[in-house]
């Protein structure tokens, strides 16, 4: 009889521990569809944002052509600058005797 009464005491204790293990997956798999769905709505939100950032962009490059097109030598000469009166140009040395320690380049 007191091997019966052990026998059922040991699949209580293993009932109650699956119970555990099932109530702890439950709240796992709550928890991860929950994240997956906050993350997804996040995602659509930002994708929003993008459109919006896009499309204002587009707009300030729309402004920004007709500002640079709009700029002339007559707008120039209007804001007070001149021509430069004395051009000087700068030719470039070539890099490839000044890198080389022989000079053979």
């Amino acid at each position: 009889m007191k091997e019966k009464i052990l026998e059922l005491n040991k699949e209580r204790n293993i009932f109650w521990i699956l119970l555990f293990a099932m109530g702890i997956s439950f709240a796992f798999y709550v928890y991860f569809v929950s994240q997956m769905t906050l993350n997804t709505i996040q995602r659509q939100n930002l994708q929003n944002k993008i459109g919006d950032v896009h499309f204002s962009l587009g707009s300030l490059e729309g402004e920004y052509i007709s500002k640079k097109n709009s700029v002339n030598i007559e707008y120039a000469y209007g804001l007070g600058f001149k021509d430069a009166s004395h051009i000087t140009y700068i030719s470039k040395k070539s890099l490839g005797e000044t890198l080389s320690f022989n000079n053979e380049i």
